[in-house]
């Protein structure tokens, strides 16, 4: 099957890749309709200009943080996925200003 949007289908990407979310223990039988491929950081996504047309991609996963990847589908209807293997995940505070300026 095609893949239709990213919003119907960073479930199943983040699934795939990360084994989160709602489809995280479906995923194995449900999401095998596409190649994935982790890489390394978001410099190694593939880029626009190959044969078949490629989208980029940054969503949101279950845990607040995000996550890269690019999707491409051939004239054979197959679809390919890079994504990159970490997620960007937010940071908190830095506490220590925060209770130096309360002590001070």
């Amino acid at each position: 099957p095609a893949l239709v949007s990213v919003l119907s289908i960073k479930d199943v990407f983040s699934a795939r890749a990360f084994n989160k979310g709602e489809k995280g223990d479906t995923c194995a039988g449900e999401c095998s309709h596409f190649n994935i491929t982790k890489v390394e950081n978001r410099d190694k996504l593939p880029q626009p200009g190959q044969v078949d047309p490629l989208s980029h991609c940054k969503e949101k996963d279950v845990d607040d943080c995000w996550f890269y990847f690019t999707y491409s589908v051939n004239g054979n209807n197959e679809a390919t996925v890079h994504v990159v293997e970490t997620p960007e995940c937010p940071t908190g505070p830095d506490i220590i200003p925060i209770v130096a300026g309360v002590v001070a």
